[in-house]
């Protein structure tokens, strides 16, 4: 929120509902989130494809001068002939997993003739990509 009370984050995003029961066997409808202040939303963000070490869990860079070859590599992954192998969970490089976000967001405003949900803040994906309600 700013000094005018004006809040400069806001979104609307379409809402595309299915006709889901409830535990009590009861439809649930859009009219039932327009009286809940806080909204759970999950949705997954992009995926930041493959990684080294240092943006993945954030390594120390080696010495870059003095005939150094070691900028950006792992370093030793493991003793020598014994064990004979690297022991799991090194921590490698290779592609960085997906973490499926849940936030509370603050419902807005509930537009009923076009299907809009307006909330605060903003959320992780791509464009078009799910995101989950829970309430």
């Amino acid at each position: 929120m700013s000094v005018s009370n004006v809040s400069t984050l806001l979104y609307i995003y379409p809402i595309i509902l299915i006709n889901i029961k409830n535990i009590y066997n009861e439809y649930i409808d859009i009219l039932s989130i327009k009286y809940i202040e806080n909204l759970k939303i999950s949705s997954i963000p992009k995926s930041r494809g493959f990684a080294g070490v240092i943006s993945k869990y954030g390594f120390s860079l080696g010495p870059k001068t003095h005939g150094s070859r070691h900028h950006r590599s792992l370093g030793s992954i493991g003793a020598g002939t014994t064990p004979g192998r690297v022991l799991i969970n090194k921590k490698m490089s290779g592609r960085v997993k997906v973490k499926i976000n849940k936030m509370n967001k603050k419902n807005l405003n509930i537009n009923l003739n076009n299907s809009l949900l307006q909330i605060q803040g903003t959320l992780n994906g791509v464009k078009l990509s799910n995101i989950f309600i829970y309430f």
